[in-house]
């Protein structure tokens, strides 16, 4: 069995992107990039794996480069 990590794009006001990990339903990691950043991240990653959520805010108050695991 495979198992397959998403990747969920919401961004904050302030247009800040904001990424939260799942496998299986499962919670991971939530980090938070620039646009730039985010381009420079995302190149790394299967386009597959990546699900905007458009429209949504996330407003955990987190910055870019902060990251927390699980939600």
């Amino acid at each position: 069995m495979t198992f397959v990590m998403k990747h969920y794009i919401s961004k904050d006001k302030a247009g800040n992107i904001h990424i939260q990990n799942a496998v299986m339903g499962q919670f991971g990691q939530h980090h938070v990039h620039t646009p730039a950043q985010f381009r420079k991240w995302s190149a790394k990653i299967d386009k597959s794996a990546l699900s905007e959520l458009k429209g949504m805010l996330c407003d955990c108050g987190m910055k870019p480069g902060e990251m927390r695991d699980g939600r």
